[in-house]
């Protein structure tokens, strides 16, 4: 005899066997990502369109993507490529391959006109800079808006030259021409030492004073004559040599706008090491 509490169970168990059928069903892709020259791009994202479900081709360009949980389709994004997106048939394995196709923008020219009476058509751009200082003044809107850049350091080590020579790499030909060594604490530069004595000055200074424009033809005042300057007046006491170099700076640029920030730091040695 069936009673309704083994009917219960039946049920019951049916619905636990169904039920691991559908967790049992994933989803999974493999393939791979090349160029329209049918070379791999190696590290592309690819992610199931409008989630964080994703992984990145390795180094031959191929992917696996194993989930439980998939999209309707699945992106491919690279940088300085067009992102490609292909649709997804959920719960079965199944091969997606990408072809990316370079993303190539261009820049609207910009075409700059010098007077005939400007001596420096570069002097001209930076004075009208200044006369429109107070229309792009950023404090004066309500809000911001900007892009940031962040540099960053990508160290190649032990590539094959297969790998080297795909056309994907070749913008990044400058860094398997750098040499490195297995000393992981070897430095890449080299240690100059200068003797010093009681008396003697060392400087340090930017490029603004050797590149502000002045003097009677509007020229930049060059490297060679500001070392000139400063060994003509190395002997001074500092805070002479600082009234000095303000002067010259000041009588060089006249009635020019200035172009850079000046920073020249003096050091004396004043006692014997």
């Amino acid at each position: 005899m069936i009673t309704s509490k083994h009917i219960f169970c039946f049920i019951a168990f049916a619905l636990i066997l169904s039920s691991n059928q559908t967790f049992a069903q994933k989803t999974t892709i493999n393939g791979s990502v090349v160029d329209k020259n049918n070379q791999p791009l190696p590290s592309v994202n690819i992610l199931f369109l409008g989630t964080t479900i994703g992984t990145i081709s390795d180094i031959n360009g191929r992917y696996v993507l194993e989930t439980n949980k998939p999209g309707d389709s699945l992106t491919a994004t690279f940088i300085g490529f067009q992102a490609q997106t292909l649709s997804v048939e959920k719960g079965i394995t199944q091969k997606l391959d990408f072809i990316l196709n370079e993303d190539v923008s261009e820049l609207d020219d910009v075409v700059v006109t010098a007077n005939r009476k400007d001596k420096n058509p570069a002097l001209t751009f930076m004075k009208k800079v200044v006369d429109h200082k107070s229309q792009n003044d950023l404090f004066q809107s309500d809000f911001l808006e900007y892009e940031s850049y962040s540099k960053i350091e990508i160290d190649l080590n032990n590539l094959e030259e297969e790998f080297q020579d795909r056309k994907v790499m070749q913008r990044f030909g400058f860094m398997f021409d750098q040499e490195s060594t297995d000393d992981s604490t070897s430095k890449p530069f080299t240690n100059h030492i200068i003797p010093v004595a009681k008396g003697d000055t060392i400087y340090i200074f930017t490029d603004g004073f050797a590149d502000q424009f002045g003097g009677e033809r509007g020229k930049k005042f060059k490297y060679k004559p500001f070392k000139e300057l400063l060994l003509s007046l190395h002997d001074l006491p500092l805070d002479e040599q600082h009234d000095a170099l303000d002067a010259h700076f000041e009588a060089w640029r006249g009635q020019l706008e200035q172009v850079d920030d000046v920073c020249v730091i003096g050091i004396r040695i004043s006692a014997e090491s």
